[in-house]
């Protein structure tokens, strides 16, 4: 029986090589783990980038990210301060984003915006962070500027997220206007609920049951995909619904 488990160790431990080969972008390190560290290194493997390839939702302990994105994270770190171009900061500062380091994150998109202030991504990934860590005032302004230059950036998630900030700073006739014309041209579920949200605050809440009843039919009539991505906003609408 030992033997047997063994085996099943061993055939396990090349299926993990296997995959990292077909699959892994970063396979140059992640082959290195795994084979100098043998079971262990299979294991993390299997933990940080197997698992959430092949099962939506999972996601690895952010100590563990760091731990094995540790080598491509000091790469980004040297890039950043011996070249210091806006696109190495942008990179920096997504990494920190992936690994919950949200305030080194935001500091390495300062620098990229400092770099080039017109810089579309960049000032759209220091409005994500800014909302992220709760700085809805300085993300309104990035929002602002960015879709100044781009109306429709990132095919309409730019002018949910200034929606979002609208919210989130208390301007709700700007935050109301706002996503009404938005509306017009994406229909996201996510903005029916946040205008009815609004709409909520201003005691207009016939219109409310609305938005949420749109919104209800929106994901419920969807392809099974994104029935599934929005659950979360189907079960906020309900509960909304109740409560109005």
């Amino acid at each position: 029986m030992e033997h047997l488990f063994g085996l099943l160790l061993i055939a396990w431990w090349i299926g993990m090589i296997a995959d990292c080969t077909r699959n892994e972008p970063d396979r140059e390190t992640w082959l290195w783990i795994v084979i100098l560290l043998s079971l262990p290194g299979a294991l993390a493997y299997f933990a940080v980038r197997f698992l959430p390839r092949h099962t939506p939702g999972f996601a690895p302990t952010n100590f563990l990210k760091r731990w094995t994105r540790s080598r491509e994270l000091q790469a980004a770190e040297s890039a950043a301060r011996t070249i210091g171009k806006a696109h190495h900061f942008m990179r920096l500062g997504q990494l920190y984003r992936e690994l919950a380091l949200d305030k080194k994150a935001a500091r390495a998109f300062d620098r990229a915006v400092e770099k080039e202030p017109n810089n579309l991504d960049a000032l759209w990934e220091r409005a994500r962070t800014r909302l992220a860590t709760g700085d809805p005032a300085k993300a309104l302004e990035d929002l602002e500027h960015l879709l100044e230059l781009d109306p429709a950036h990132k095919f309409g998630d730019a002018s949910l997220a200034l929606g979002q900030a609208l919210v989130l700073t208390g301007y709700h006739e700007r935050a109301r206007e706002h996503l009404e014309n938005h509306l017009e041209r994406w229909s996201h579920p996510v903005a029916l609920v946040l205008l009815a949200s609004v709409l909520i605050r201003l005691d207009e809440k016939e219109e409310a049951r609305k938005r949420l009843l749109r919104a209800i039919d929106t994901i419920r009539s969807g392809p099974s995909y994104y029935y599934r991505n929005h659950r979360a906003v189907l079960s906020q609408a309900k509960r909304m619904l109740r409560r109005t």
